[in-house]
């Protein structure tokens, strides 16, 4: 994977009014995270922020054995010391913690709208971490709250004919999915979590 690059967290809350039973990560942290996805993982920082929203909001509570191989393949840290893995894995569980407390504060950590190319890849992580929860793949109205995502995530191959024709009959599709990322995420977590199962649909 290439150098990604790491565009602005940008939360619609501050973070520093998100009372975080674990610690945010700091700006240092968060570039050691960036950092280890660019080099075992084929996410970057945007992807994975996508992937932690769907986690966060699906209709099961994943266990992190569910979601994590999609982040980090099971030997991704096959050459790196068990202290740096274990390290690396923290600062992911604490980041995916963050966003539970974005949710719960009705803010999300995403892309700015205008930066569509951030907006994308945060769609593909969304969408990949929606797949997966079975739960969620199984139900075809909770299903189609991933629609706009895919589309601009460019994956074309999940939407059904209706949509894509409604998508591509409007030039301006993309930027609007930006525009309205916070709302198409927000809606997918709040009608989906109040169905919450807690045993694991583990694909």
């Amino acid at each position: 994977m290439t150098q990604s690059q790491v565009c602005l967290k940008v939360a619609i809350v501050p973070s520093s009014a998100i009372p975080a039973p674990h610690a945010p990560l700091s700006t240092d942290e968060f570039q050691k995270l960036a950092q280890a996805l660019d080099a075992h993982s084929g996410l970057d920082t945007d992807g994975l922020l996508g992937l932690l929203h769907a986690i966060a909001a699906a209709p099961t509570q994943l266990p992190p054995s569910a979601w994590v191989p999609t982040v980090f393949p099971d030997d991704a840290f096959a050459d790196v010391p068990p202290e740096r893995a274990s390290d690396i894995l923290a600062l992911l569980m604490r980041q995916y913690a963050e966003v539970e407390e974005a949710f719960d504060n009705g803010s999300l950590i995403a892309p700015a709208p205008e930066e569509i190319d951030c907006c994308a890849l945060f769609a593909e992580g969304f969408v990949l971490g929606a797949e997966c929860d079975a739960t969620w793949r199984n139900d075809e109205a909770a299903w189609a709250l991933v629609a706009p995502l895919a589309y601009l995530a460019g994956l074309r191959e999940l939407l059904g004919e209706a949509a894509l024709k409604d998508f591509d009959s409007d030039a301006q599709s993309e930027s609007k999915i930006c525009e309205n990322l916070d709302r198409i995420v927000s809606t997918a977590q709040r009608t989906l979590r109040p169905k919450r199962r807690h045993d694991p649909a583990v694909s």
